[in-house]
């Protein structure tokens, strides 16, 4: 039975996650809003709208949808700014391996469509059947609505359908929440958070090369 991979992209594809926390806090900041990086790194997979409405009520604070827009702009603009492609060691090499053993793979990531269809056209062409971006879903993580569009769209058959035969790669709490609740078997690796907030995956390593060497070991039992 075909099996099924679906990565999260930023900090688990690429390592990524310190140019969109450093961003969003310099954004935030130019509003007089000061929030700490593992405060940012806890909301990783929320789209735009939910982690500036977040943090808006957090501080008790009314942005107008116009002040909303001006810090995605600037979020956006210094992310473009800074960030610079660095992909974790093994990944490549074995997302080419499971292609070459007939295994489907999506992406299911929280960013806007034009940036990750950028990195995933440029560094992982023709590996990824479907790629989810926040732009896809109306409700980011941790709902379930991103993993079960990633499953509609892989059109899948019931029998498909099963913790058995989909593992999914994450890195943050809520997108482990949102494919739990997705009814999906949860692999984290401890790239942005550590351990303790990780613990609803069912494994958790501390870097990729342990992660895939269980990764084939589980993929033909």
């Amino acid at each position: 039975m075909t099996k099924i991979i679906i990565f999260d992209m930023d900090g688990v594809l690429i390592d990524s996650m310190k140019y969109h926390i450093s961003s969003w806090g310099k954004a935030f900041k130019d509003h007089n809003v000061s929030i700490t990086n593992e405060e940012l790194a806890l909301c990783e997979g929320m789209s735009y709208e939910q982690t500036i409405e977040l943090f808006a009520k957090r501080h008790n604070i009314k942005f107008t949808e116009a002040q909303e827009h001006e810090i995605y702009l600037e979020k956006k603009r210094l992310l473009a700014k800074t960030f610079k492609i660095k992909m974790f060691p093994h990944v490549l090499r074995n997302l080419k391996l499971f292609k070459s053993k007939g295994v489907r793979m999506a992406v299911v990531t929280g960013a806007n469509k034009e940036f990750s269809n950028t990195i995933i056209k440029k560094y992982f062409s023709g590996l990824f059947e479907v790629v989810v971006s926040g732009d896809d879903i109306k409700n980011g993580k941790p709902s379930p609505e991103p993993y079960l569009k990633a499953l509609k769209m892989l059109k899948l058959t019931k029998s498909d359908v099963s913790q058995k035969n989909i593992i999914v790669i994450e890195n943050a709490p809520l997108g482990i929440e949102s494919a739990i609740r997705s009814k999906l078997n949860v692999l984290a690796i401890e790239t942005t958070l550590g351990e303790k907030y990780l613990k609803g995956a069912k494994k958790i390593f501390k870097d990729h090369k342990s992660l895939f060497k269980y990764i084939n070991q589980i993929l033909y039992e």
